[in-house]
């Protein structure tokens, strides 16, 4: 059973029956404890695998648009007692970052530490691609492309003054892109590969820096900017169990430390 709820209060949520091939969704809207459900949809699939993958596939692409999980119970929708219970597949895996403040120093200082874990991985035969801008980074592996990055200001410029106050009210772009305040989210579908460990460089690197992110995923993910490589965090992963080699790269580096600035009266600000 999943149930994912935005910050104005709309939500999806849905189940498989056990030994039965059909997914029960609900959309609808939940404002001061009163549950309004606006649609119901039955999907009926080929197996109970198939019915599970469909009802992940529309809560990965919710949490996608900035729902996040709740505990079921909270919906107020009553569900069977006999309901599938399974593992989102690993095709469909990923970490969503959810971000606070990210300044397009925090950036670079991520982008740093990425092209760091890169140049290494590369030369153990990691077999990924990096494309990078100033305001963006692609990674690319026959597993799956991860693209993610700053505000993209000539998109934001050409947009209507309504479609920014939206998406300021719900505090994001879209999965890719942050807003110009430095504010929103990131999904970035790793399906467990070793694109993982190219996400823990850069976040390692732009939390250092001072950008606030939390996390969230569609698998047990641990997660520390300080020790962002530690073997406990990664042990459950399929890239680690497959390729455990990479991890002896780069368990060694570490995210540079936050820039000292010096100002004109030669004062000390350590920004953290």
């Amino acid at each position: 059973m999943f149930y994912v709820v935005n910050a104005r209060g709309n939500f999806l949520a849905g189940f498989v029956l056990a030994g039965e091939r059909s997914v029960r969704l609900y959309e609808g809207i939940k404002s001061a404890g009163i549950v309004k459900i606006t649609k119901k949809l039955d999907c009926v699939a080929l197996s109970v695998d198939d019915a599970w993958e469909r009802l992940c596939e529309e809560i990965v692409y919710a949490r996608a648009d900035g729902y996040l999980l709740a505990p079921y119970d909270s919906s107020n929708i009553e569900a069977p007692t006999n309901v599938y219970q399974g593992a989102i597949p690993e095709t469909l895996r990923g970490i969503y970052a959810h971000v606070k403040e990210c300044t397009e120093e925090h950036f670079h200082a991520g982008l740093d530490q990425l092209k760091i874990v890169h140049d290494v991985l590369s030369k153990g035969g990691a077999g990924v691609e990096l494309k990078v801008t100033d305001r963006s980074v692609l990674l690319s592996s026959k597993e799956r492309d991860i693209s993610f990055g700053l505000a993209d200001l000539r998109m934001w410029e050409t947009m209507s003054l309504k479609a920014k106050e939206l998406c300021e009210e719900r505090g994001m772009l879209n999965s890719t892109r942050l807003l110009p305040s430095g504010k929103g989210l990131w999904r970035m579908q790793t399906h467990e590969s070793v694109l993982d460990l190219y996400v823990r460089a850069f976040l390692a690197g732009a939390i250092e820096a001072g950008a606030v992110i939390g996390f969230s995923a569609d698998q047990e993910w641990k997660f520390s900017a300080q020790r962002a490589f530690h073997s406990s965090d990664v042990a459950t992963l399929q890239w680690y169990r497959e390729n455990p080699k990479f991890l002896d790269l780069v368990h060694g580096i570490k995210p540079q430390a936050a820039p000292v600035v010096v100002t004109e009266d030669n004062e000390l600000f350590l920004f953290l």
